[in-house]
């Protein structure tokens, strides 16, 4: 198998893919309600940097379990890390279960230093 690292990259607001550019914001993890099943949501959209620094507001589906899992950016058939899930906020509705209304990551400008070998 040939398997290349994943980098890990900073990325501002204007960096994000629009609508039909080829590029797709990704969120991959292991849900509680399947744990041992890869479960991936494409296709997002985010936000860098909102509410607060550091922070990327995205609307990738995730599931309790899934915090620690990869926010990844998909451009030119190459993966990029531009951040780490960590919350997400749900809403319930009868007969339909907990939907996600939106994922909170840490963005990739809190620790890409730290994985660069910086001090």
């Amino acid at each position: 198998m040939d398997v290349k690292p994943v980098s890990v990259r900073m990325v501002r607001s204007g960096e994000l893919p629009d609508a039909g550019s080829g590029d797709e914001i990704v969120h991959a993890g292991y849900g509680q309600d399947h744990q041992y099943v890869l479960s991936v949501h494409k296709g997002c959209t985010a936000t860098i940097d909102w509410p607060d620094n550091g922070t990327i507001t995205h609307t990738c589906d995730s599931a309790p379990g899934e915090s620690g899992g990869p926010l990844l950016l998909l451009h030119n058939g190459d993966a990029v890390l531009i951040g780490i899930q960590s919350a997400d906020t749900h809403h319930f509705e009868s007969q339909v279960g907990w939907q996600a209304l939106a994922g909170r990551a840490v963005s990739a400008s809190q620790f890409a230093g730290a994985a660069a070998g910086a001090p």
